[in-house]
């Protein structure tokens, strides 16, 4: 059983003898946010997470429900990639996981906005289980689609494969400039055939290069027929220069996804 954070007063960064180092840096680096506090999702239907549900509206009944999942990097934050000097917990930014939630709905696609419940490089694991826990829940009433950015889009690809194999309810999996640690083999992966794939990463990363995203796409069995690989010009890791092209991009190929 995972351990819970112990409340802290908002807006007063403090450290606790029962807290890691790795606890307080984030419980200090969320503020104003208070993540244990702020983003509980209890009452929306997602009991033990945190993050932002946007529900979709005027869904077809006569058809099953489409749901997009969406993981963040090593800040477990839900604004998702280039939202410009926001936090990455704060509400309806730039970023392209606020886009997407502000404009799926009105399409019948929910969104689900996963933060982990505790966040971190250290916590690998604990993040992968936060969002197999999030993607099994919402393929028991609907089609999932996983996006996940940086260390997210190696833990999408290991959540994707674990609900295809129990549930086959995956539509699709998109990875975005993905780092390789925790990334599944090619083997493991093969699950997801049939699955429509997106794996994006931009020439310009510092961070993470390009053959990350290179690597995850032979992983994924160089499918064209079912994916593609996009390597953006002089993009760099949070896709600021490319805003606009990336949106557009992930956008229609949901919308592709949900037909």
């Amino acid at each position: 059983q995972q351990r819970r954070l112990q409340p802290v007063p908002r807006q007063q960064p403090l450290e606790r003898e029962q807290l890691s180092p790795e606890d307080v840096y984030f419980i200090n680096r969320d503020l104003p946010h208070v993540r244990q506090h702020d983003f509980k999702l209890d009452a929306a239907g997602w009991p033990n997470m945190f993050g932002r549900w946007s529900p979709a509206r005027g869904a077809n009944q006569d058809a099953m429900p489409l749901t997009v999942v969406t993981l963040d990097g090593t800040t477990g934050g839900t604004a998702g990639p280039h939202r410009g000097k926001a936090h990455y917990l704060d509400p309806d930014t730039a970023g392209l996981y606020d886009e997407l939630a502000r404009r799926l709905p009105a399409h019948g696609i929910s969104v689900l906005q996963l933060a982990y419940r505790r966040p971190g490089p250290g916590r690998f694991d604990e993040c992968i289980a936060d969002a197999v826990q999030a993607v099994n829940l919402a393929a028991t009433s609907s089609f999932v689609v996983v996006i996940g950015h940086s260390m997210g889009g190696a833990t999408a690809l290991v959540a994707a494969m674990q609900a295809q194999a129990t549930t086959g309810r995956l539509r699709g999996v998109c990875t975005l400039a993905p780092q390789l640690f925790g990334v599944p083999s090619r083997q493991e992966l093969a699950v997801l055939h049939g699955v429509r794939k997106l794996v994006v990463h931009g020439t310009g990363d510092q961070a993470l290069p390009p053959s990350c995203s290179e690597d995850v796409w032979s992983r994924l069995g160089r499918d064209s027929r079912r994916g593609c690989l996009v390597l953006m010009e002089g993009a760099t890791h949070c896709f600021e220069e490319h805003r606009d092209e990336l949106t557009q991009l992930v956008y229609d190929w949901i919308m592709e996804v949900q037909c």
